[in-house]
């Protein structure tokens, strides 16, 4: 026999829509959480809205609703208002009370109910172009410039395959497969190619994660050569001198460029119990990036082995705020954002104290991205102005001790190479890149003079890290030598 169903057609006319399922993580960087997603009805993902999540720490998570439901309308009542709106079970939640429940949450139902609810909110701001991460995150802006740089176009079509460990790939299909959200390819300057996914679009305001290591790397650059920095051999705690007595005392500030500090510290995005994982726990629940630093200790003699810490970058953050006294934002807007045409405003995520992410937190367009790319290809000059000395340049890419070299290496924990805050893949040892989690690239190819800009949301890095690394070079590679015949000089 037929069952009866619901006669939703009114309903849907006016415009409804089912909540969408989700899944994230909860604060341990462990449990699986589950939760939905209530969006406007005339949604549209060129936007931003701010984000609303439902907060009932317990004593169950029965608001996670996947079908209509009359009683929660007052969720799709606000998302109609502009916004969008979750809700998610937290660890511990149990429609039916179970004595698990209790033994779970006694004596803890608020703190670790709102820790997962926070955690939750940050992890699909980073997630969604169209959710406004300024709304989750405190940020701090950075002003477009005030002569855009409008790039010439050219035609050009991407290479159909490319070669990787003896095997051909679709190109087109694996950036589908590493969840690509916009592509630029550029030659001597011109715009080849550029392309946008998953309702990004040019004015799309993306996080770089740890490309903005590079954009560091470039003010330290102009601080040293201004004299602000007598000797990259200087100790840290020359000038942050706070620092004396944790894990970065006496350390060169040259090894802490080439990620060779010594700092003991494990950089692993899939292991919850991690030193990167414990760092964004503790930043979100109101530790100062700076108070955490101070905490780590050191484990090797500094510029003997390559190890990634992203805490050495934030540690020249603070370098470069002590040596200017400036702000992070403030430093690269002069010295860099409007001086190279930047034609859309950036902003870095903050802590609590407004310290800026110098580690991962600058957020700008794919565009904009293309253009630091093109200011290293062009060895730091703009249309004829030194923006970042060419001697930087060309040593930031330069793997100038044994440690550092790329391919296999029993004095580094990477099979890339190293410079200043830049990566080296290898052979043929000519191109670099900035590179950071979940795909996101400024790939220069002096050779072929080509630059390419990546942004992605590829949630599976952490399962085939190492796969996606050398795929993205090889997809680099195809694109930067298919110039070659396909262009004039």
């Amino acid at each position: 026999m037929s069952l009866e169903e619901a006669d939703l057609s009114a309903l849907f006319e006016s415009g409804y829509q089912f909540p969408e399922p989700f899944k994230a993580k909860a604060d341990d960087g462990i449990t699986d959480l589950y939760g939905v997603m209530y969006k406007p009805f005339d949604f549209d993902n060129q936007k931003k809205y701010p984000l609303l999540e439902y907060v009932y720490p317990g004593p169950q998570t029965e608001s996670v609703n996947k079908s209509f439901s009359a009683r929660m309308d007052r969720l799709d009542r606000m998302a109609q208002l502009g916004f969008v709106v979750i809700t998610l079970g937290n660890r511990g939640g149990h429609p039916h009370r179970s004595k698990w429940y209790h033994n779970y949450g006694y004596g803890d139902l608020r703190d670790y109910g709102l820790a997962d609810k926070k955690y939750v909110a940050e992890q699909l701001a980073n997630k969604h172009s169209f959710i406004n991460i300024n709304k989750v995150f405190p940020t701090t802006p950075i002003a477009k410039s005030k002569s855009p740089h409008v790039f010439v176009k050219r035609a050009f079509e991407l290479p159909e395959f490319y070669e990787l460990d003896g095997k051909t790939y679709n190109l087109e299909e694996s950036l589908d497969y590493f969840k690509s959200d916009g592509l630029i390819v550029l030659h001597k300057g011109d715009l080849l190619y550029e392309s946008y996914w998953q309702g990004n679009s040019k004015d799309t305001t993306h996080i770089s994660w740890s490309v903005a290591k590079s954009f560091l790397s470039a003010l330290i650059g102009i601080a040293y050569h201004d004299g602000l920095i007598a000797d990259l051999n200087d100790p840290i705690t020359k000038y942050l001198k706070d620092f004396i007595g944790t894990g970065y005392e006496n350390v060169p500030i040259r090894d802490i460029l080439q990620m060779s500090s010594g700092v003991v510290f494990n950089e692993d995005y899939a292991d919850p119990n991690s030193d990167i994982n414990k760092f964004a726990r503790a930043v979100a629940e109101g530790t100062s990036m700076r108070d955490f630093a101070k905490t780590l200790r050191n484990g090797k003699v500094p510029g003997t082995f390559n190890h990634y810490v992203s805490i050495d970058t934030q540690m020249l953050g603070m370098l470069l705020e002590e040596v200017t006294g400036k702000r992070l934002a403030q430093s690269l807007h002069e010295k860099i954002w409007a001086k190279i045409g930047m034609e859309n405003d950036a902003y870095y995520m903050v802590d609590d104290t407004g310290m800026e992410w110098a580690l991962g937190g600058l957020n700008a367009t794919l565009r904009d991205y293309a253009k630091f790319g093109l200011l290293y290809l062009n060895k730091g000059n703009w249309e004829g102005q030194q923006v970042v000395p060419e001697d930087w340049v060309d040593a930031s890419h330069v793997a100038d001790q044994p440690h550092l070299l790329p391919g296999k290496n029993d004095l580094s924990s990477n099979d890339w190479g190293y410079g200043y805050q830049w990566w080296i893949p290898g052979f043929p040892d000519t191109d670099y890149l900035a590179a950071g989690i979940y795909n996101q690239y400024i790939y220069i190819d002096p050779v072929t003079n080509v630059v390419i800009a990546k942004t992605s949301s590829n949630y599976k890095f952490n399962e085939e890290r190492e796969y996606s690394k050398a795929a993205h070079v090889a997809i680099f590679r195809a694109i930067a030598n298919s110039t070659k015949g396909e262009l004039l000089p």
